[in-house]
Order: C-alpha cells, then structure tokens, then sequence
C-alpha cells in the first residue's frame, strides 16, 4: 500500500476534519514511518523539527530503524551483494545524522520544586569550612555577629570561636585553691559524668582495658555479676563509670543528678557508710561538632529515651516540663530542619545544662518559656563554670595525649598504651556532616552557652597542663 493510499483510507475511515483530521495525519505519518522497509520516510520529519514531540518521537523512531536495518544487514550479508550492502550502510549512516541529540528534559517551574529539592540546591559546607567561609565573607560574618543571643558578651566568644580573635575569661582562685590533693584509691573515689557525644565511650573502653589498676578487682560474693564489682583492697567502691559501675544514677546523668544519687548508692554498693571524698571529672567537646554529632546519633542509633532528667528528686520529668520532640520508637528519619525546630529538644546547650546546678534556676520548670530560657542562661552557665573549676580533672576530647597526662598526674594511673597523637573521631560525626548556612546560624545559638563553656574549658585545662609540665 502506498503512502497516498493509506491517508485516504484514515481520512474516509473516521470521517474526520479541520485540527482533528490534521492530528489524525500526523498520527497516520508516525504509523507509517515506523515501518522497517521505507527508511525514506524519517526525513519527512523535518516538519515539525521545532515540536517537543517531533524531537522526541524522531530518536525513538530513528533508532528503531536503524537497529532494524542494522540487524537485518547483518544477518543478510552472505546473500546481498556487495553494491546492496554499501547502499544500505550509507542509507543508515544518512538515518544517524538526522538524529535529535542534547535534548533536555522539560524544564519544572520554581513553584513546583519540592521543600526536598529546595534545600538539596542550597550549597552545604562543613562546620570547619564555614569557620573559615566567615573568616573571608564579609556578609556572613556580619550575619553571624548581628543575630540575637542570650548573654551579650557572645558576640565576643564568637570572635574568638570564629575568628581567632583574644577574648579572656575570668577564674575563681579561690577554687583553684581548695582543690583536693593527693587521691587514695583505698578510700577516695572517681566520679565520671559522661555527656554524650563527647567521646566518653571511648574513654570508658580504654579505663576498663588499658588502666593499670594495682590490684585485682574484688568481686561481692553476694552479686559477682552486678555493677559495682570492681571493689579495692577495703571492699571499698573507688571508681564510678559505666564500665565499673555500670548506669546505676541514670543513663548520662547530670550533676545534678550524680550529686544526689552518688552517696547514697556507694553505701548500698559497699553495705556500709563511711567518710569519703569524691574526685568529679568530665570530658568536654567543641560545641558545635558535639551538636551535630549528636543530631547524627539520635537519628541514625538511639535517642536515650530511657534517660531521667531528675532535679528535685531523681523522678523522670519527661512529659512533664520537658515533652519528648519525637513519640516514637527511634528518631531514624528526623530532618536536621525538624531536630533544630523542636523546642524540648536536650541537645540544645547540653553541656552547659548537664554541668549546671540545675536548682539554682527551678530545674526543668517552664523549660521552654523565652523569658525562663533568658533568666536562666547567665545562671547555668556560670554555675558549669563553678563546677568545672572545682574537678580536679579534666578532659579534652580534641587532645587525648594531653588528657592521659593530666589523668596520671591527678590520680597517679597510667594508661597501659601511651597515646601519641589526639584519637581521630569516630563514624561521620559532627566535623564531616555539611550544612546549610541558615543551619549553621541556627546551631551557633542553640549552642551559645556550650560555646562559652568550651572555650572556657580549653583554657583551663591547657594552664593546669602548664602547671603540671612546670612543676
């Protein structure tokens, strides 16, 4: 059947006029091109060269004819001759340059992106890269300085956080000098207050493996497999972490909660009461990498639901004045976006808050009021400050050498491997994960007060490691 013919049987077949017969003929056309024996036909696409549905339809159509052509040439070789078969491979080359290339997808209108594509596009960096983006933008930096904070020397701490520039901060001598000396592991004992995301599991594996203790641990006969087992000479508990004791004041209980629960528990440990002095120690991190690495933690493992947040008394205020972000099982899925909204949310200046007295500011009562949150930060603060002053040591999470040091020289135990270099951090924690510029600002506030206490931090243990390494 010819060409011709074929468009009179469509036109009196469905009887059809004016733009609907023309679509009709064009559909026709396409039927007819697709055909593997008139290659001759491709051409008459030129037509509609300008229609999205000509380019399209054109490479579909063209590679169609082409693989036809190919497969039948290849198969008919041994019996076309020699003439025939170059006709046919410069009718296939003639097919390959009419073919559409570089042809890109419909573009989507901006109204129509999703929330998801919006925040794909914006460019994300790492906390460290936009330490040093505000170092040279001038328009982030003054964007970071004009937000609003709680205390109004920030501006002043971020100066020395971002920029390097000298702020001091002021000690209490008198704290310094009331420190205790000389621990006894036959009658002192080592308090550890673990904050999360600060390195402290690392910590308690190398306590449990490579602390050169100098003696065997005793065990109770009574209960040879509960925590508490690691007992000295005396019968006497010495040292209270998860690897010894195991969470026996609460899953990363504060100071608050430690001072409250420590007593009371080393009588029922050791059945007995006794004078005892205890030697307080915690582990600190970069503010912003602990808040980021936590953020990873909660959405990726476990969000310490089982966590109490006792003040008054050791009873859970959960539900009460601090509502969970979250009611389910884990926080796997949570958007950055939906853990920096949530107000209830602990990772904000936990630091702070963990080291804190927490009764000198009404413990946990109107936790997510504006004004409460004001009247309380200058209060938390200086109270984690205090508390920090009064251990006897510290660590820094970023300088573990420094650390073991410090460690030896307070509590005269060694570690059985010597660290040369600081511990790289474990997992894509908060110094590899890349945010956006609106998150980084965000954060720098939700993590004011822990930036304070870092920093704060970082001096105080680098003039005791002085101290020690003069004397």
């Amino acid at each position: 059947m010819s060409f011709k013919s074929l468009l009179r049987l469509c036109e009196k077949s469905l009887k059809i006029r004016g733009s609907i017969f023309l679509g009709f003929i064009l559909g026709c056309m396409f039927t007819y091109i697709i055909l593997p024996h008139d290659l001759s036909k491709v051409s008459q696409y030129s037509v509609l060269k300008n229609t999205d549905v000509a380019v399209n339809a054109g490479r579909k159509l063209s590679q169609a004819n082409i693989v036809s052509s190919e497969t039948e040439s290849g198969n008919n070789t041994k019996n076309v001759p020699l003439v025939i078969q170059q006709q046919q491979q410069q009718q296939i080359q003639q097919s390959r340059l009419h073919q559409p290339h570089n042809v890109l997808p419909p573009r989507v209108a901006p109204s129509r992106l999703s929330n998801q594509q919006k925040l794909s596009s914006v460019p994300k960096y790492t906390f460290r890269e936009f330490k040093d983006r505000v170092k040279v933008n001038s328009t982030l930096r003054d964007r970071v300085f004009s937000q609003e904070y709680l205390l109004p020397e920030t501006t002043a701490v971020l100066r020395r956080y971002l920029l390097d520039e000298p702020y001091t901060f002021k000690y209490d001598d008198a704290l310094k000098a009331n420190l205790q000396q000389n621990f006894d592991i036959n009658t002192d004992v080592i308090v550890f207050l673990h904050i999360q995301k600060t390195g402290g599991m690392h910590f308690n594996d190398r306590i449990n493996r490579e602390l050169q203790v100098p003696f065997r641990c005793k065990r109770r006969v009574t209960a040879p497999k509960s925590p508490g087992n690691c007992l000295n000479p005396s019968n006497n508990m010495w040292f209270y972490n998860t690897a010894y004791s195991g969470w026996q004041c609460g899953l990363h209980a504060d100071w608050t909660q430690m001072h409250k629960c420590i007593p009371g528990l080393m009588d029922k440990i050791e059945q007995k009461q006794r004078p005892r002095r205890y030697f307080y120690f915690t582990q600190i991190r970069d503010a912003m990498e602990r808040y980021l690495s936590e953020y990873h933690h909660q959405t990726a493992h476990n969000h310490w639901q089982q966590a109490l947040l006792g003040c008054e008394t050791l009873k859970n205020a959960n539900d009460i004045d601090v509502i969970p972000c979250f009611r389910t099982r884990n926080w796997i899925g949570v958007s950055l976006e939906q853990f920096i909204a949530c107000k209830n949310n602990l990772a904000t200046q936990r630091m702070t808050r963990m080291l804190a007295d927490l009764t000198l500011a009404g413990c946990y009562k109107n936790f997510t009021d504006v004004d409460a949150i004001k009247m309380r930060a200058p209060i938390w603060l200086e109270s984690a400050k205090r508390n920090l002053q009064s251990m006897e040591f510290i660590a820094l999470m970023e300088d573990e050498p420094a650390s073991d040091a410090l460690f030896n020289k307070t509590y005269k135990l060694a570690f059985k491997r010597r660290v040369i270099t600081p511990a790289k951090k474990p997992g894509p924690g908060g110094d590899t994960m890349k945010i956006s510029e609106e998150h980084f600002i965000r954060i720098l506030q939700l993590a004011e007060l822990d930036i304070h206490l870092y920093l704060f931090t970082k001096d105080l243990f680098y003039d005791r490691l002085k101290h020690i390494q003069d004397a």
